[in-house]
């Protein structure tokens, strides 16, 4: 290029100056076609272009076309990674210029320059550039340096990739044992890293490369350089190291040993104050733990089926396998052959047998009838307590099943002690073939008694009976016991009853009745027990003699007047039989009642709706079957309630009666009533005496020692509680009587009552009833004592009934005895009819027999009349039977002295059997 040597001419250097072969580094060794070989041939033709164009003869028509031509540059978008212009001198080149390539930072061109010739061989002449183009290469990439226990070095060659540091080429991180790279390759693009380095990081420790043979209390499966692994075992072993380091990718140490952790010694009760264990407050993992237990005590492993000294308990890994128990030790049973009385059965005396265990009882064991003074004797570490026990006899039950025998059998009652003695005890009427029966362990000797029936004592005071009254028998003489009397009657009589068994000393029933033949004649025998077919109303009745009575009632069925009735009743246990009917009134009775008179008599009041709902009165009067009423009396012509009467003594022992009764809405009014002067003549009715400050829902009347009666009320003003007082009667005009003094109103009640009846039981003693509504209206009773000057002393509250009490009725029945009939319903609809015996105790207040159905039906209008000590006679209306009225004989053994009441059915005389 010195153009001094080369002889050119200054313009000509200019541009040929620019004119350059590739030297060799230029070329790239990568591309085949422009290898060295394709460069030379290109050098070759650029020198002939050179030498054709500098003849003398063409030098100035080329320096002409120069000036005319030039050459593009490549086209950068057809050259990858080249830039735009891809040329450094621009998009046009000079000819005789060349193009100085260029690409993207980290590519180099594989031909550092393109030259620009003329070619005037063409025409028009045209410019181009030789090569015609160029490529980018990427530059390659050098190892990382500065890496930090790195390998040397620290890139290694990828299989299958191009060689490093070639473009595209991968870097393998190499580190140093026990490091790991932060990255695994770097990938080289165009002279650079990516990423362009990479760290020796500390590799970590991986417990699954252990094979699993390492466990650690922390969490995950990856411990890192300079961290710790605290070895964890299986439960009750401990590791023999304390901590394994993670160094530089390995756990150190590499491996442990889980050795099981010893036992302490187990809580036990009742354990050896030395400790549970003979082998200390520890055992070793598979050693033994010999147990031992506290005085009176053995040990009782769970793995044994009993106790004994010596039993062991296995240690592995901090427990131990089994347990065991401190028991106390048995007691050995007493012998059954040193006690008294003791079962003989089994030597021993307990019944759990020759050991009771600890902690147990030893339920003594006795011979049948005795029983042991202690329930059960404590076993406590081999001991008793109490250490023996005795066995005493057991108390004798009375006998019972035996006939004629009291109720409770013995004297000494129900029940008889141990070594003590059964008084024989009869019923009234009979007497024991033993008197005393000795009772050890249960057994009374000898076991039984029987009861032997006395003497029945013939009658003699029998009207119009032979002699003696009893077929067989000598005047005055006694039946023996289960012979039976044959009535005997005068000439012209006959005996209410036949035979009459002697049974307990007592006639069944304990008298008769010789009637005159023509009387019978006169009566109609109710064979089925039915008074009147039509419907009854207002039953009444009263006694006028032994075994005679007068009853009387409204029949409603009629629609004629009179429709209310008067007719006698004779009857006894076998047979009733009913007089003639007598009108009693021709007006319409709403109440109707009956007091007995003197014998063959009774008054008989009634309301009268007719004639201002006054009260009347008639003394009605029997001879054989022939009933006849006297005239009518007016008691009160004023509205009148709750009629009652009863029979009083008069003062100078005349028989009269006592009426009571509501006078309108005033008060409550008694009066004292006198058999007429003369046969048919009404009765002497009194003043009448006001109970001031009363209103009576219902009134009961009461007769008691001679010129003394006694009223009760339910008052209306007064809660409808039942209240009671005394009445004194004094001899009045006409040989009547009046009623002169009442006394203070006492309660007798403490919930609201109704249904109010009252009977005597003595001189100074009455029995009321009534329905209590505070006891969901059941029937109850109590004793009203007017022995006293002051109130009237009430005693007990008898119940009646369970169910809904209604209608109820008393009647005397002997002194402190008295029979109640009434309507008890215990479920909807029922209203049975049924009877009971009152008896008062002195020692035990109001007792009462058991009920008898007197009427299965539905039962009201109850009526009672007494025939004889042992016999009474109940009417009633019988609803179920179409409101017809009826009649049952009631009889009670021992004249009622027993509570017990029978039912007799006409032509049956099994009720007193």
């Amino acid at each position: 290029s010195d153009e001094r040597r080369v002889g050119l001419k200054p313009f000509e250097l200019r541009w040929r100056s620019r004119l350059k072969c590739p030297t060799p580094r230029a070329l790239s060794w990568r591309r085949g076609l422009h290898g060295m070989a394709g460069r030379l041939v290109w050098c070759s033709r650029l020198l002939l272009l050179l030498l054709l164009s500098v003849g003398p003869a063409s030098a100035q028509s080329s320096t002409n076309a120069r000036s005319k031509l030039n050459c593009s540059a490549p086209n950068a978008s057809f050259i990858l990674n080249a830039l735009d212009p891809p040329c450094a001198e621009g998009f046009f080149i000079d000819p005789y210029y060349y193009c100085t390539t260029r690409c993207r930072p980290g590519y180099r061109p594989d031909e550092p320059v393109l030259n620009c010739f003329p070619d005037n061989t063409k025409s028009p002449a045209v410019a181009s550039l030789y090569p015609p183009t160029f490529y980018c290469d990427a530059d390659p990439c050098v190892q990382p340096v500065g890496i930090a226990n790195a390998s040397d070095p620290p890139c290694s060659q990828a299989a299958h990739a191009p060689f490093f540091p070639q473009h595209a080429s991968l870097c393998i991180a190499k580190c140093q044992n026990g490091f790991s790279p932060s990255f695994a390759n770097l990938t080289c693009d165009a002279g650079r890293l990516y990423p362009a380095t990479f760290e020796c990081l500390p590799k970590p420790c991986i417990l699954s490369s252990y094979d699993f043979s390492v466990n650690c209390s922390e969490p995950g499966d990856l411990f890192f350089h300079g961290t710790i692994c605290t070895p964890k075992c299986a439960q009750g072993y401990a590791a023999d190291v304390q901590a394994l380091h993670c160094i530089l990718g390995n756990l150190t140490p590499s491996a442990y040993i889980c050795t099981g952790m010893p036992c302490p010694a187990p809580e036990v009760l009742h354990a050896h104050p030395s400790g549970p264990c003979q082998e200390g407050s520890e055992v070793d993992h598979g050693g033994n733990c010999t147990a031992q237990c506290a005085d009176g005590y053995e040990p009782w492993c769970s793995d044994e089926r009993e106790p004994r000294f010596g039993c062991q308990l296995r240690c592995h890994a901090s427990e131990f396998r089994t347990s065991f128990v401190c028991k106390g030790r048995p007691c050995a049973s007493p012998n059954s052959s040193s006690i008294a009385n003791a079962k003989l059965s089994t030597p021993w005396a307990c019944a759990e047998g020759p050991l009771v265990d600890h902690g147990r009882s030893c339920t003594p064991m006795c011979q049948r009838g005795y029983r042991p003074n202690v329930a059960a004797l404590s076993c406590s570490l081999t001991r008793l307590s109490p250490p023996i026990f005795e066995c005493l006899g057991l108390p004798c039950q009375a006998p019972k099943g035996i006939e004629g025998a009291a109720e409770v059998a013995c004297q000494e009652g129900s029940t008889i002690e141990h070594d003590d003695v059964c008084t024989a005890r009869c019923a009234f009427g009979y007497k024991p073939d033993n008197q005393t029966l000795s009772c050890r362990g249960t057994v009374l000797t000898p076991p039984s008694f029987s009861c032997l029936g006395l003497d029945c004592v013939v009658p003699t005071d029998i009207e119009d009976a032979a002699e003696p009254a009893c077929d067989g028998t000598p005047l005055g003489g006694n039946l023996s016991d289960g012979s039976s009397c044959t009535a005997r009657c005068a000439p012209g009589f006959e005996p209410s009853v036949t035979s009459l068994p002697c049974k307990g000393s007592m006639l069944r029933p304990s008298r008769f009745k010789c009637l005159p033949s023509s009387a019978l004649e006169n009566g109609t025998r109710m064979d089925d027990s039915t008074l009147r077919l039509g419907i009854t109303r207002h039953l009444a009745m009263a006694p006028l003699e032994l075994g005679t009575s007068v009853v009387c009632y409204r029949d409603v069925s009629l629609r004629r007047t009179p429709q209310s009735f008067c007719s006698v009743v004779e009857a006894n246990v076998v047979a009733i039989w009913r007089g003639d009917l007598v009108p009693l009134t021709l007006g319409e009775v709403s109440a109707l009642v009956l007091a007995p008179l003197q014998a063959g008599y009774a008054v008989a009041c009634y309301r009268d709706d007719v004639r201002s709902a006054g009260v009347f009165c008639k003394v009605l009067s029997n001879s054989g079957f022939d009933l006849a009423t006297s005239d009518e009396k007016v008691a009160s012509a004023s509205p009148t309630w709750h009629p009652a009467l009863v029979a009083v003594d008069l003062p100078g022992g005349l028989p009269g009666a006592l009426l009571c009764y509501q006078r309108g809405s005033s008060a409550c009014a008694c009066r004292a009533l006198r058999g007429g002067a003369a046969a048919g003549a009404p009765p002497v009715v009194s003043e009448e005496l006001p109970l001031e400050g009363s209103l009576a829902l219902a009134v009961a009347v009461a007769g008691l020692a001679q010129g003394v009666g006694v009223v009760c009320l339910v008052d209306g003003l007064r809660h409808r509680r039942t209240h009671c007082t005394a009445l004194s009667l004094a001899a009045g005009p006409a040989g009547g009587g009046v009623v002169t003094a009442a006394g203070e109103l006492h309660q007798v009640s403490e919930g609201e009552a109704s249904s109010l009846v009252l009977a005597r039981l003595g001189p100074e003693l009455a029995v009321v009833c009534f329905t209590d509504r505070s006891r969901e209206e059941q029937g109850v009773c109590r004793i009203l004592d007017t022995s006293g000057s002051g109130p009237f002393v009430t005693e007990g509250l008898l119940p009646l009934s369970s169910g809904l009490t209604r209608d109820l009725v008393l009647a005397p029945a002997g002194l402190n005895k008295a029979l109640a009939c009434y309507q008890v319903s215990e479920w909807l609809g029922q209203q049975q009819g049924r009877c009971r015996v009152l008896v008062h105790v002195p020692e035990r207040g109001l007792i009462s027999g058991a009920a008898v159905e007197v009427n299965v039906g539905r039962t009201w209008s109850l009526t009672l009349s007494r025939l004889y000590d042992d016999t009474a006679l109940a009417c009633y209306t019988d609803s179920s039977e179409q409101g017809h009225g009826k009649c049952r004989v009631l009889w009670g053994p021992w004249g009622w002295e027993v509570a017990e009441a029978r039912v007799c059915t006409p032509f049956d005389s099994s009720c007193v059997a």
